[in-house]
């Protein structure tokens, strides 16, 4: 497994490979990895794209609501 946590989740060489699961854990790499930069991906937080923290923790209440929702 990955250092990451999310190896099982995408090694694309199991045969049992949840594809939902696959798209999920490569969401929050990404998700992982815009915060871990500032909210861009170049690690630059004044960019003109870059991601604002306050909408991060607004889609992160509808996300988790939504996965409660649908279990």
């Amino acid at each position: 497994m990955k250092e990451d946590g999310f190896g099982a989740y995408t090694d694309l060489t199991r045969e049992d490979l949840d594809p939902e699961l696959f798209a999920a854990a490569l969401a929050v790499q990404h998700i992982g990895d815009l915060l871990r930069h500032g909210g861009s991906l170049f690690g630059r937080p004044d960019d003109e794209g870059a991601f604002r923290p306050e909408d991060f923790e607004r889609f992160i209440a509808r996300a988790l609501e939504n996965a409660q929702r649908t279990k």
